[in-house]
């Protein structure tokens, strides 16, 4: 899959993607990238609705990383991988297709980060009151 495109959302119903505990920090988190910030939420914005008229597709840059156990661990867009999956499940969510989605979004998860695991664990308590018991959702 070495030059390959593909979508995320193709990838992830397939491939499993753990983020690494090492990672270099979130750049459009810090306080003086607002502008950067608003930006690109605005372009994934206009990607979606591009995609609903005319099926175009926004490409975020390659994604790089190696397999290991059947598990893509990203060495860089990690962030990116980050905000798709957040994106996916807020779009699953909205569109009442969180059981459809369950199968992808269950194939994202980080090694070992403690905030972000919690973060995901309080998502997957969400899921379970709005679409009922997962059991174990997402591998943590």
């Amino acid at each position: 899959m070495a030059n390959d495109k593909i979508a995320f959302w193709k990838y992830l119903l397939d491939n499993r993607v753990m983020i690494p505990i090492l990672q270099r920090d979130y750049a459009q988190g810090r306080p003086d990238k607002g502008p950067l910030r608003k930006n690109f939420l605005a372009s994934l914005k206009q990607a979606m609705d591009d995609n609903l008229l005319d099926g175009r597709h926004m490409i975020l840059d390659f994604i790089y990383g190696s397999v290991e156990n059947e598990t893509m661990l990203p060495l860089d867009g990690q962030q990116r991988l980050t905000t798709l999956w957040l994106l996916h499940w807020f779009v699953a969510l909205k569109a009442g297709k969180l059981e459809e989605a369950r199968k992808g979004l269950a194939n994202f998860t980080y090694e070992r980060e403690f905030g972000i695991r919690n973060a995901i664990k309080k998502l997957n308590r969400q899921l379970e009151k709005v679409v009922g018991s997962f059991g174990n959702f997402v591998d943590i």
